[in-house]
Order: structure tokens, then sequence, then C-alpha cells
């Protein structure tokens, strides 16, 4: 039986079709999951059914959050006041604690912005035919990934050294008989206005402190490489579009066309910059002061240790301090060193516009470029709240000042 041409290319058009959905779950998919979990999604044609359990699942994220970390946290914090050591044993876990479930209400807040950033990205996949700028894409994607997977490793390990010692009666901080009862230990300073004394709420209690610290972990860490992996396509559509810009008077016979067709992408891909700057600025300025005030406490913390012989600081804290330490100097990488990128590919797009072979164009060719030239000339970058830009030098800036 022989197949027509057409039925031929139909199903070489399916094939690639779902090789490219394949490509899409494998770069994007981890993510996206996780924010289904948090319930920031929202799907296509949403039913109110949808929107009501997407909600809820927000809600219990929230909820359990405050009810078992937060909200036990700061009743310890004012019970402690005044305690410079114990305010800080308190302000490690419930700072960035605080700082999560902010991150998850502005997730909620542009959750329909999200999901149109990754229907851009899934378009750009299936945009792109050429193997080499599919290759440019694919390494992107795999950086982003491997974030991914590192910021929630990072993330578990934390949980893990800060839960795991009390197993063995080690707790990582420091005891005080304001909010600890000895003979019952929690691994966070907390205070419940219900007895903890007894074995049956005391396993409860310990049970909620995980569960808290758990989704926490995956709220704080999700959105930081979300941000990353969101970044690292827009610079793989810069680069692939620096290469094209390159060649555009290669072909003057679709020299207009494809001029055209590249000012639309570069314009599409400043909007989509945009968006992504309106969804995470915020986040990005309460991330960065979080991180300072982090790097403050534990370097008073670590003055302390080697000042005052009297402090003796077990082995294990020590160890889950530098830990963490690490972790949070890790996610200010991540946002800066993407932060970088993205300028130095929309530096290159410009680049690219000056080193096309635009002198054999004729004048109302060249005239074309010049715009492009001068429209690209502005690199494309990501401030925290329109104060502090995302680059290196950012970083680098935030390493002196601790230090300082």
């Amino acid at each position: 039986m022989k197949l027509s041409a057409s039925s031929l290319n139909n199903t070489s058009f399916n094939n690639v079709n779902t090789t490219t959905d394949k490509d899409v779950k494998w770069a994007v998919g981890l993510n996206r999951a996780v924010l289904k979990i948090l319930g920031v999604w929202y799907y296509d044609n949403q039913s109110q059914w949808q929107t009501i359990t997407s909600n809820f699942q927000t809600f219990i994220f929230v909820t359990g959050i405050f009810s078992f970390v937060t909200f036990p946290q700061t009743l310890a914090l004012i019970k402690v006041w005044g305690d410079l050591t114990l305010i800080v044993d308190n302000l490690i876990v419930n700072l960035p604690i605080t700082t999560c479930e902010l991150k998850i209400f502005i997730l909620w807040w542009h959750k329909k912005v999200l999901v149109g950033l990754f229907d851009e990205i899934e378009k750009d996949w299936h945009r792109v035919t050429d193997k080499s700028e599919k290759d440019i894409m694919f390494k992107y994607a795999t950086i982003s990934r491997i974030m991914t997977i590192c910021g929630l490793c990072g993330a578990f390990f934390s949980l893990i050294l800060y839960q795991g010692p009390l197993t063995f009666g080690i707790v990582l901080r420091t005891v005080t008989n304001l909010t600890d009862d000895p003979e019952n230990l929690f691994s966070l300073q907390a205070m419940y206005f219900y007895d903890t004394s007894t074995a049956y709420s005391y396993q409860l209690t310990r049970i909620s402190q995980i569960v808290g610290c758990g989704l926490s972990a995956v709220a704080y860490t999700s959105s930081d490489v979300l941000f990353g992996m969101i970044i690292l396509h827009v610079c793989g559509q810069l680069e692939i579009l620096a290469s094209r810009v390159q060649a555009v008077a290669d072909r003057p016979q679709y020299f207009s066309k494809l001029l055209r067709e590249h000012i639309k992408n570069h314009v599409r891909l400043i909007r989509f910059t945009h968006d992504i700057e309106k969804v995470f600025s915020l986040m990005l300025l309460v991330l960065f002061g979080s991180v300072a005030i982090t790097f403050c406490i534990q370097g008073f913390q670590f003055i302390n240790v080697f000042t005052d012989n009297s402090i003796d600081l077990p082995i294990t804290q020590m160890i889950f301090y530098i830990q963490f330490l690490s972790y949070c100097l890790f996610l200010t990488f991540v946002y800066s060193w993407v932060g970088e990128n993205l300028v130095t590919q929309s530096q290159a797009v410009h680049t690219a516009s000056c080193n096309c072979n635009w002198i054999s164009c004729d004048s109302h060719e060249a005239k074309q470029i010049i715009l492009m030239t001068f429209r690209s000339q502005n690199p494309l970058q990501i401030t925290a709240g329109n104060l502090v830009p995302l680059t290196m030098n950012t970083f680098v800036q935030v390493k002196i000042y601790f230090y300082q």
C-alpha cells in the first residue's frame, strides 16, 4: 500500500512536534511541576473547580508554613527580645521562611503572567528548527535544569542538616529556659499555646515543624531557580537572534523580510523581559535584603565564637551555618550570574548588528540596520525593585559587604 506525499509530510510533522514536546517537558517540566504543587499555575480555559483547587493548594502551603513555623517562631522572638544571641538564633531560620511566604504570594498574584511566559517558552521551542539553534537552547536548558536540581537538593540538605541532629539529642541553636523545655527540645526556637510536654503532642509538634520547614524549602528555592530558568531561556533566544542578525545581509533577496522578522523577535524579547521584571522585581529586592541580613546575623555569630572563649559552638552547628551561608550565596549567585548573561547576550545583538555585512547593502537597507543598532545598544537588564541591577558586580559587592 502506497502512502501519499501529504501523508508522509503529516507523519513527519507530527513526529517533529512530538519530539519538541518532549524537549519542552525536559527543559521546563520540573519547574512547571513545582508551580502546580504550589498552586500558582493557571490552566488554559480554567474551570471554577480548578481555580478553587489551585487556590486551596496555595492556602495550604502558606497556612502550613505560617502555623507550623512562622507564628510559633515569632512568638518566641517576642519572648527572647533583648538577648542578641537568642534573637540571632531565631532570625537565621525565621527570616528566610517569612520571605518564602511573600514569594508564594507574589507568584500566586502573577500566575497568569507566569503561564504566559511558559507559553512563550514553548512556542520558542517549536519555532526553532535549525540544529545549531536547537543546540543553543539545549545548552541553556541544561544549565537551568542543573541549577534547579542543585537548588532543591541544597534546600533539602539544609532541612536535613537542621532537623536531623535532634534525633541524636543535638539542637543547632542556643537552648534557653525562656522558650525550651529541656526534656522536650525542638529544632526551632518556638512557643505554643498548648502543652507540648506529653509524648503525643511533642511528636505531632515536631512533625509539624519538619513539614513546615519542608514546605518552605520547596517554596523558597523554586522561585529562585524558576527565575534563573526563564532568564537563561531569554539568553538563548538572544544568542540565536544575534547569529541571525549577523547573517541578515548575506541573503540580499530576503533582506527586508528577514530584518522585519528579527526586529519583531527583538521587540518580543524586550516585552518578555519586562514581564519577567514585573513578576520578580519586588521578590528580588526582598531576597537581597534578607540575604544581606542573614549574612550579618551569621557574621555576628562567627565573631562571637572566635572572640568569646565562653561560647562553645558545636561542630554540627558550625557546619550548618557554613552550609546555609553557602546555600544563600548560591542563590544570590544564580540571580547575579543569569542577570549578567542577559546583559551580555543583549549586547551581543547590538554587536551583531554592527558586524553584519551592512556595507554591501543599499542605503535604504543600511538605514534599517542602523535603526536596529540604535535600539539594541541599550542592553536588557533585570533590577531588584528598580534599584539594584542583577549583575556579577552586584554579587561581588554583596560579598564585600559581608566580609567587611
